[in-house]
Formats: C-alpha cells, sequence, structure tokens
C-alpha cells in the first residue's frame, strides 16, 4: 500500500536525510495498515469459524479423528515432558526451600505453580510445536494443490470442513492433556522430593492438597479452554491464508508456531492479571 501524505512541509536538510524522513513514515504507515487490515480479516475469519460451528452438518467424525489426533497421540510426549518439568522445577525449589529447612514444602510449591501457570503454558506448547504445526502445514498444502477451491466448487464450505473439526478438538483434548501434565508434573515432583530432599511421603501428599485447591483447578482447566481454542483458530487461519507453494507453506507454518507461542504468553498473563487482581475480592 502506497502512501499519498503530502511531505514536502518537511525540511530537508539534504536529499539523504529527507529520503530517510520520508522512508521511515511510508514504512511505519505501511505497516500500521498492514496491522489493522490484518486484525481485521482474523476478526471475520473467527466469526465465520463460530458460525460455521453451527451450521449443520455436524462433522463429528472428523472431529473425532482430530481429537484422536490432538489428544490420544500427544499423551507419551505430554506425559514424558511432564515427569521432567516438575522434577526440574522441585530440584529448584528445593534449592531454596532448603535454606530454611522446609523441603515438605517443595511438593505443595511445585504442584501449586503446575496447575495455575506451568501445565497450560507447557501443554499449549508442546500441541502448537506438534500439532499446530502440522495443521498449517496440512492445510497450507491442501491450498497449494488447489484441493481448498474444489471444496468450494463442491459447495462444501472449506472453514466447515477443515477449521470447525479441528478448533472443536483442540477445546475438548487440550484440557485433558493439561490435567495430564499435572498429575505427571506432580509424579516428577514426588519422586525428587522423596528420593533426593528425603521428605516424607505423607507430609509431601498432605501439603500439596492444602495448597491445590479447586479454584486453582478451575483456573488451569479455563485456561486450557483458552488456549486450546486459540492454538487451533490459529493454526488454522495462516494455513488458509498461506501463499502457494513449498516457501508458502514454510512461511505460513513458522508464523503459525510463533504467533501461537506469543498468543499463548499474553493470553497466560492477562487470565492471570484477572484473577488475581480483579477477581480477587470476588
Amino acid at each position: 500500500m502506497k502512501s499519498s501524505a503530502d511531505f514536502s512541509g518537511w525540511p530537508a536538510h539534504n536529499g539523504l536525510s529527507h529520503m530517510i524522513y520520508l522512508r521511515v513514515i511510508q514504512n511505519t504507515q505501511n505497516t500500521l495498515s498492514d496491522v489493522i487490515y490484518g486484525a481485521g480479516e482474523f476478526c471475520l475469519y473467527v466469526f465465520e469459524v463460530f458460525r460455521q460451528a453451527f451450521i449443520p452438518p455436524t462433522r463429528l467424525r472428523a472431529t473425532l479423528a482430530q481429537v484422536e489426533f490432538i489428544g490420544y497421540e500427544s499423551v507419551g510426549i505430554v506425559c514424558m515432558s511432564a515427569v521432567f518439568t516438575g522434577g526440574v522445577f522441585s530440584l529448584q525449589i528445593g534449592e531454596i526451600v532448603h535454606i530454611f529447612n522446609s523441603q515438605s514444602l517443595i511438593g505443595a510449591i511445585t504442584c501449586d505453580s503446575l496447575a495455575v501457570a506451568l501445565a497450560p503454558i507447557m501443554t499449549g506448547f508442546l500441541i502448537t510445536g506438534r500439532v499446530g504445526a502440522s495443521m498449517t502445514a496440512e492445510i497450507s498444502a491442501m491450498k497449494s494443490k488447489e484441493q481448498i477451491d474444489a471444496l468450494a466448487v463442491m459447495a462444501v464450505h472449506p472453514i466447515s470442513y477443515l477449521v470447525v473439526p479441528r478448533v472443536c478438538a483442540c477445546v475438548f483434548a487440550v484440557p485433558g492433556l493439561t490435567v495430564l501434565f499435572l498429575l505427571f508434573g506432580s509424579l516428577g515432583s514426588y519422586l525428587v522430593s522423596i528420593y533426593v530432599y528425603f521428605v516424607d511421603p505423607g507430609a509431601f501428599f498432605e501439603n500439596t492438597i492444602n495448597a491445590v485447591d479447586w479454584d486453582d483447578i478451575g483456573i488451569m482447566l479455563g485456561k486450557s479452554f483458552v488456549l486450546g481454542w486459540l492454538i487451533g483458530t490459529i493454526s488454522c487461519y495462516f494455513g488458509m491464508k498461506s501463499s502457494r507453494g513449498g516457501r508458502g507453506i514454510g512461511q505460513a507454518t513458522i508464523l503459525s508456531v510463533v504467533s501461537s507461542f506469543i498468543t499463548i504468553l499474553m493470553m497466560d498473563a492477562l487470565i492471570t492479571y484477572i484473577d488475581i487482581v480483579v477477581l480477587y475480592d470476588f
């Protein structure tokens, strides 16, 4: 988009500085225009996804297939990552609480941190890397081979057929995987607490149960629902708008993963702020 602004009134100390002024302002205008246009396009896309989700036919079989791919096939990597995450976090916490001779609090601190922050974020990162990138590349490849255009020719809405099942599957699968991450992360914390810091198992479970309440579980599930929706929506969006060819598929996948990572962190910060600051008195 070329700018039509008149810069004739700007002071021109010399030709080079005048060109720099023009280039900076024009690039800023172009960037702002692209951001506004992209935000509007994404909002229209999200609205269409919601609309198509409630229009028959329901893609139940396609949704269940995606749930298997996103949820069941991700169990192994999520559980393995959770054990090591909980163990490493407990090792770090143990070095701190050891100063105050409070090793029995290792499990409580670790499990509470997993519930309210680490489990949703880490699960979101894992699903983005394993599933989100795959969905973006798959849809981009279909667009490159004009299969999406073929769906439109057959009067099949591409968003209803390709996007809605994947987004719904992410919304259903990610919370379950987050719960698994919490459980296996707690297992890693337990192993470190018992066999490295020699914490009494009874004290470990008692302090953990007292520290992690149902409000923490509710926040964890709420975050996981939102993050699951974001992962599915963003991954499919970049796949649908990718350019044709191998280079376009690669660029779409990179943008999808990076955007999902940043959005996950931003949304986690926003939900945490609302929970701690806004809703604290309620």
